[in-house]
């Protein structure tokens, strides 16, 4: 579990970081960063990413919460839908993200569940 934040996750907040970075939409991101943390629990913590350049001081922890809480809305506030790169690639990560960290603490790895993981991860 902690490669699939450390490789995975990791990789696309670079991305998503570097996307925004490169198209001015740093205000779009504190919008959706900001909506999170009034809606947020507050034992979630905000530390969240803003730039390349300090993504390797981030735990798995915070990566795992940005793409499970932060991301729904960063994608929002950024109009990156399915039929975008990183909006595709951003919903299929949330729901990777509620079935390895939330499903499966809850409910175990069932056959669905394992099922439902390699359809996600083989596309």
């Amino acid at each position: 579990m902690h490669t699939l934040a450390l490789c995975v996750f990791k990789k696309y907040v670079y991305m998503l970081v570097k996307y925004v970075e490169g198209n001015g939409k740093i205000k779009n991101l504190d919008g959706a960063l900001q909506t999170v943390k009034k809606l947020s629990p507050t034992t979630l913590g905000a530390r969240w990413p803003r730039s390349t350049e300090s993504l390797g001081f981030y735990k798995v922890e915070e990566y795992q919460i940005f793409v499970m809480w932060c991301l729904p809305h960063v994608l929002g506030h950024l109009d990156l839908g399915l039929d975008d790169f990183l909006g595709g690639i951003g919903a299929m990560l949330i729901e990777v993200g509620r079935l390895f960290y939330t499903h499966s603490r809850s409910y175990g790895w069932t056959f669905q569940s394992r099922q439902n993981s390699w359809e996600l991860l083989a596309t």
